[in-house]
């Protein structure tokens, strides 16, 4: 699920949430796997059709077995959006 936060001109940035809930299978045992993540972008118009965007994320994973946890910091790489109409 996607949020526009502030929406100016040539300016937008959005927060974003999601996650995931999936099965681990190990020598015949099954066991759950979930996260919960949440990111804020920022997208930039350039030029006519043109727009640059970045972001920045947090998540949270459980890795089913041995009931392994994590929380990664991470940044995605600046990317590039062409509209094409």
């Amino acid at each position: 699920m996607l949020v526009t936060m502030v929406d100016h001109r040539a300016l937008t940035s959005y927060l974003g949430v999601g996650g995931y809930f999936g099965g681990l299978w190990r020598d015949g045992e099954g066991n759950a796997t979930w996260a919960v993540r949440t990111f804020l972008g920022i997208r930039i118009d350039v030029l006519d059709r043109v727009a640059l965007f970045g972001e920045v994320g947090v998540e949270y994973d459980v890795l089913g077995f041995n009931d392994v946890k994590a929380l990664r910091l991470s940044t995605a790489p600046l990317g590039i959006l062409l509209y094409l109409n």
